[in-house]
């Protein structure tokens, strides 16, 4: 078997490789996020990649997908690696690189081209910690805003390793606080009543215990989330690919995305800033990044931002809120709106749980209802389509709305 890349969501939840490792077991939420959401791999990759699945897809879905995809899909079972005799590949791209993943693929590592396979993002390392953490907006952020115009409010992280020292932190100032390994917001807590309540203070010893350090940052006026998406070839080269935005709740965390091009999305955060300051921004996140990078990873990141108003009331781009060294949900939304969505049309795409699957089968046959799907030239055009499969356990979808 010959392909270009080879794609899965998560690797870290499988059976066989828990029992073997069973210090690498994520917690029973994480595994089912990544068995219902595993095929989202297929709109990140192109024709000739292989996506690595648990659970074989059913053919319906497989059929509707490929065609709105253009091209049949190539997938394999990921518990079923042990059984690979013969297979190249230019690339591995898991959804994010972690310890777990990497002893998890170890079983195909030995199978990657010659160049790649002495590629550092192919090997877990102190600086691979370092670039997946939080903790690197603190070093590179204070170098990002030297080069931009000054911001009249202190949007600069610190880390804090002790809590006397956060609660000092807290009490000086309203807070945004980060567990430095954490994902879509479930990491985050606000603390803005200048003292820390008894679940924070609890949040944040099992955090230092478990991680060492928080972020902080001073808390401001959020306008509007967005971010810019890049990809870092295997030279270290940064290429801008698209920009995102995104919508979380109260708590900061992620509940979907946009489907909108770049020029539209422009247009909105155009009402509060001008494009040329968007363009600078960017430059200057590709200058800043690609040392710090370093040739350590391939594929695609993303750069968290924010509109926001600072202590003179004007409008200010925060510049790094938080760099995703991963694929992330902008990025999906991106190739989901290029690769099976009508040109002209707009939407959102969502995330979604439900404790109960009937609950989300109930669910899913009132959105259908409600958005019926139109189709024209092979692509949606309008309506409610389900991005994964209709398993009748699932407790995470993952669907889109085309207005």
């Amino acid at each position: 078997m010959i392909f270009n890349d080879i794609f899965i969501f998560n690797a870290d939840s499988d059976l066989a490789i828990a029992n073997k490792y069973p210090h690498y077991m994520p917690p029973a939420r994480i595994r089912k996020m990544n068995s219902d959401l595993e095929a989202l791999s297929i709109y990140l990759a192109e024709a000739d990649d292989l996506i690595l699945l648990r659970r074989a897809l059913p053919g319906e879905f497989q059929t509707q997908t490929s065609d709105f995809l253009g091209y049949d899909l190539h997938t394999y079972s990921y518990n079923h690696l042990d059984k690979i005799e013969a297979l190249k590949y230019r690339y591995l791209k898991p959804w994010g690189w972690s310890p777990q993943i990497h002893q998890a693929l170890s079983l195909i590592k030995g199978f990657a081209d010659t160049d790649y396979a002495q590629h550092p993002s192919l090997h877990w390392s102190d600086h691979s910690r370092f670039i997946s953490g939080k903790g690197i907006v603190c070093d590179v952020l204070p170098k990002v805003l030297q080069k931009l115009s000054p911001v009249k409010a202190s949007i600069s992280p610190e880390k804090i390793s002790t809590i006397e020292d956060l609660e000092r932190y807290v009490s000086k100032k309203r807070a945004v606080v980060k567990a430095p390994w954490s994902s879509s917001g479930k990491g985050v807590r606000f603390m803005i009543q200048n003292k820390m309540e008894k679940m924070e203070l609890e949040w944040s010893h099992g955090i230092f215990k478990q991680q060492g350090f928080v972020t902080a940052a001073q808390y401001v006026e959020k306008i509007q989330d967005f971010a810019m998406q890049f990809y870092m070839d295997e030279s270290g080269n940064v290429t801008y690919k698209d920009l995102s935005l995104f919508f979380t709740n109260d708590y900061g965390q992620y509940q979907g995305n946009y489907i909108l091009t770049d020029s539209q999305i422009e247009e909105i955060l155009c009402k509060y800033i001008t494009k040329e300051e968007l363009y600078q921004v960017r430059s200057v996140i590709i200058d800043s990044l690609k040392d710090v990078i370093n040739k350590s990873y391939i594929g695609y990141f993303g750069v968290d931002m924010m509109i926001f108003r600072d202590e003179d009331g004007q409008y200010r781009i925060h510049p790094m809120v938080e760099i995703n060294l991963r694929n992330n949900m902008g990025i999906l939304a991106a190739c989901i709106r290029n690769k099976i969505v009508y040109p002209r049309s707009r939407g959102k795409y969502y995330v979604d749980f439900e404790s109960d699957a009937s609950t989300l089968g109930q669910k899913v046959q009132q959105l259908e209802k409600e958005y019926p799907l139109q189709i024209s030239e092979g692509k949606i055009t309008k309506g409610f389509y389900r991005l994964t499969p209709d398993y009748s356990d699932a407790q995470y979808i993952a669907y889109i709305i085309i207005d």
